[in-house]
């Protein structure tokens, strides 16, 4: 930071032409004695005629040299000459244009400038007075439009201004209205920075401070100044009563507490501004100086509720539960007014956009649905129409199990409903249509299946209704019941087998009337002790059947022989616990694997008999296995032969 430079020692140098860059540029009088200039808090610019163009020029000189902020005017010079400049005015920054003699080293006497294009044209503050002066209302109409072209250009930019207000802004020809004063601007290459300045605060949301440094910086300053350019359109006196040279209208006061400002009091009468004071009012809340959506808020394009019915209209049975769905978009609050009474809020399901309204009605009504949305309120009604509710009592088949192509009859009892269809719940492509008023009917079942009747009530609900199974039979055929052997010896085995069709139920059954179930079966072993006849008893739900019977004629077994008579003294020497059937049994299949009739059958009898003493010496068991090995074997002998 250098030595302070007056605008007197400027005014000096411009007169005499001390210019490092041009001899072109003639400085313009105001009056015979004052040259063309003014004055700003840092900086003084005076307009130059530039004889090589024959425009004119504005040339900015600094009171403090600031390198920092002078090489910023030069990034910002680069990035805005690529923009369109139809808001904009072209300026270079010259880091050595004028000489002053304040110092005797010569680049102490160097200091840098920018040159502008001169904007002509009022700045919009005075274009704005003189309108207002006039009560041109359709002038300040098309002023209020021409900044929103600005305020469009700056938003879809990827630069900020950073002291949006009426005196940086130049009113040209077509009223088209240009940027002037970039000290304070945004460019992508200064992202993480902090801002030099902090702009005017009659148009600056209050919580900005020197961090608040990006392309969205002028939002709050393009949100104030709509405002207020609509509000002059509207209504010309407000400038007479709100405005003080430093503003438009709104003052920063006004904006530490907007509830309590007459300013925004007063705007709030207007319709055309409401939306655009909610969303100033909410900026203000949050304590952010951005504001999303401002674009579309600068066009009226504001969110609106949206409800989209599903159906316009419902049938309901008296007290009967009924359940509404509807979708609502961009809302704050929800309501569904029964007459003038609000439905309870656990009759309502939110999630999301998707609603549902459960309740039950007891008359023919009207629901109004009311959507609250920031800025709207939409409507829509859905009409009810109730009608009696449906009962139902009872249903009966007159079968439960039939033959095929058989016709059953289902009688029903039920109240208030419009139709009625009996279906299948495997079969779905099964349908009975059943006549009006019809409370009993015949139908022929297509296969074995649960049935049902499908009620629609007067509302168009459907109900579905005594569900009960018939079962579609065919008739029992027994195609063959046969025995491998019709004559044999007592206790011998007989291999049963049998092919039947269309049986749910197979019962053995002897001429002792002894029964076995076999359903799942299809052969069966057994041992008949003396002549025996069987038959087979077939079943399904809705048939029964009985085979021819079988008859087994049982011989006496000539090889059964008492094993005391052919053992003497195995009483004496063999307890039960030793040697029992089965493992005397499994001796002799070892011994005789070809005989046709497995022995057991022959001795098993005589076994349980002889087996009944303890023997506890070891010697005797000894003597004993070996005394039985010679008489088993002869035994076998006598058997094979």
């Amino acid at each position: 930071m250098g030595k302070f430079i007056s605008n007197n020692d400027y005014v000096d140098a411009v007169r005499s032409g001390a210019y490092f860059n041009s001899d072109t540029l003639i400085p313009i009088n105001a009056t015979k004695k004052f040259l063309h200039m003014e004055t700003g808090q840092n900086a003084v610019v005076f307009k130059l005629k530039d004889n090589s163009s024959g425009g004119h020029k504005a040339l900015k000189l600094f009171n403090l040299r600031n390198q920092d902020v002078q090489q910023t005017l030069g990034d910002i010079s680069a990035h805005l000459s690529g923009l369109n400049q139809k808001h904009l005015v072209k300026f270079e920054y010259y880091p050595q244009f004028i000489e002053l003699d304040l110092a005797e080293d010569e680049q102490d006497r160097v200091f840098p400038a920018v040159l502008m294009d001169w904007a002509e044209g009022d700045t919009l503050g005075t274009r704005i007075a003189d309108l207002i002066e006039r009560q041109d209302l359709n002038a300040l109409g098309r002023l209020s439009s021409s900044f929103g072209e600005l305020s469009n250009f700056i938003l879809r930019s990827d630069f900020g201004h950073g002291d949006i207000k009426h005196d940086n802004i130049i009113v040209g020809k077509g009223e088209t209205l240009k940027l002037v004063d970039y000290d304070g601007v945004f460019i992508p290459g200064f992202s993480g920075r902090k801002s030099a300045e902090l702009g005017t605060p009659s148009f600056q949301h209050p919580a900005r401070t020197s961090s608040h440094f990006g392309p969205d910086i002028d939002h709050f300053s393009i949100l104030s100044m709509h405002i207020s350019l609509k509000a002059l359109a509207i209504s010309p006196k407000l400038y007479k009563t709100y405005n003080d040279e430093q503003n438009l209208l709104f003052t920063p006061g006004d904006f530490q507490d907007l509830d309590a400002s007459p300013l925004y009091r007063e705007l709030q009468v207007f319709p055309q501004l409401r939306n655009l004071l909610t969303v100033l009012k909410q900026s203000l809340q949050s304590g952010d100086i951005y504001i999303p959506q401002l674009s579309d808020y600068l066009n009226d394009n504001f969110p609106r509720p949206g409800i989209t019915l599903e159906q316009t209209g419902y049938k309901s049975g008296r007290d009967e539960l009924l359940e509404i769905g509807f979708r609502c978009r961009d809302y704050r609050e929800i309501k569904v007014y029964l007459g003038s009474r609000p439905m309870a809020a656990h009759q309502l399901t939110i999630n999301g956009e998707q609603i549902t309204l459960r309740a039950r009605f007891q008359k023919n009504t009207t629901l109004d649905i009311l959507a609250k949305g920031v800025f709207e309120e939409q409507r829509a009604s859905i009409e009810i129409k109730v009608t009696e509710s449906f009962s139902y009592s009872s249903m009966q088949f007159s079968k439960s199990a039939i033959e095929e192509l058989e016709k059953v009859t289902c009688s029903f009892e039920a109240k208030h409903y419009q139709s009625v269809l009996l279906k299948a719940r495997e079969d779905q492509s099964f349908q009975v249509e059943i006549p009006a008023r019809s409370r009993s009917f015949e139908f022929t079942p297509s296969r074995s299946d649960d049935y049902y009747l499908e009620f629609t009530d007067l509302s168009g609900i459907k109900h579905q209704k005594g569900q009960k199974r018939i079962a579609v039979c065919k008739r029992i055929l027994i195609h063959s019941f046969s025995a491998d052997l019709y004559t044999t010896l007592d206790n011998f085995p007989v291999q049963l087998s049998w092919e039947v069709a269309h049986a749910d139920q197979l019962v053995l059954v002897d001429s002792d009337n002894n029964r076995q179930a076999v359903s799942n079966r299809y052969t069966m072993q057994v041992h008949p002790d003396r002549d025996t006849s069987y038959h087979l008893e077939c079943r399904n739900r809705r048939f029964r059947q009985n085979s021819a019977p079988i008859f087994i004629r049982v011989k006496a077994n000539p090889h059964k022989l008492s094993l005391e008579k052919m053992l003497p003294g195995l009483d004496n020497l063999l307890p039960a616990q030793l040697l029992n059937p089965v493992e005397l049994s499994e001796i002799l299949e070892m011994n005789l694997p070809d005989l046709e009739l497995p022995p057991l059958g022959a001795i098993r009898i005589h076994i349980d008999a002889a087996l009944n003493l303890e023997v506890d010496q070891d010697r005797k068991l000894k003597a004993f296995y070996k005394q039985f090995k010679t008489k088993l074997h002869k035994l076998i002998k006598e058997i094979r032969e």
